[in-house]
């Protein structure tokens, strides 16, 4: 197995990757068409709903090296019956892993509990974040509020839901806010110094009334790995991807 972006991480100099240049999706297709034309690929993407990367983009570069025989799997919310048997969505295995997350950050009884991700412009994607909420909802057996961390402004958008920012800000008075972050892995958004931490630090600094504090990326997680590897029995032709 092999590990490979599919976008971006070819900018990383080799001096930060072990002395091995940082490498996409298209190149790696590239390099494996080119060392064995014939090659059968396994796809499996490390994505939390059907984003365009994963509907159109990742496709489109499988297709352009067509002796390759090529299947992909399904992200770690799947919706779609015709994909993924239906049974098991993937929802409720993230939220028993945000659950496990809020656990860490010591949730109280009396804490709002508020479900983040980057947001999205494809609905479907919102769609696999709500089934994560009302699964994290039926675990905690409390409301989960749904926020993003950035969205498009307009009404066609609002399947986003709010803002983190603007949902901190509109919490009551003396409140104590847990924030479960829906994000994979730590950068430029959910790392220490990242978009997250800045939007947090900015609504206790006008809130200095609020107790917030938001939980560890997936990542790392042993059952995200399980959920994976589930994924990839259940990879399919890349003919069902249009």
């Amino acid at each position: 197995m092999e590990v490979t972006s599919f976008l971006e991480a070819d900018r990383i100099k080799a001096e930060h990757l072990d002395g091995r240049k940082g490498e996409v999706l298209e190149g790696w297709l590239k390099r494996v068409s080119e060392e064995d034309p014939a090659a059968q690929v396994r796809l499996l993407p490390l994505l939390i709903g059907p984003s365009d990367t994963l509907t159109k983009s990742m496709p489109t570069a499988a297709r352009a090296h067509s002796g390759l025989e090529v299947e992909m799997g399904a992200p770690l919310v799947c919706l779609c019956p015709a994909l993924f048997g239906g049974e098991v969505t993937g929802a409720e295995a993230l939220a028993q892993m945000l659950h496990e997350r809020l656990q860490d950050i010591e949730l109280q009884p009396t804490d709002t509990v508020l479900l983040c991700d980057h947001g999205s412009p494809v609905i479907r994607v919102a769609n696999a974040k709500v089934a994560v909420q009302r699964a994290l909802a039926t675990l905690l057996q409390r409301d989960v509020l749904p926020c993003c961390m950035e969205r498009r402004e307009g009404e066609a958008y609002d399947f986003n839901g709010p803002l983190l920012e603007a949902s901190l800000e509109a919490l009551p008075s003396k409140a104590s806010a847990k924030v479960a972050l829906l994000f994979l892995q730590e950068g430029r958004h959910a790392g220490p110094g990242g978009d997250i931490e800045k939007i947090i630090q900015n609504a206790a600094q006008k809130r200095p009334d609020l107790s917030i504090r938001s939980t560890s990326v997936l990542a790392g997680h042993p059952a995200l790995e399980e959920l994976l590897l589930t994924r990839l029995d259940n990879t399919v032709p890349l003919r069902f991807f249009h």
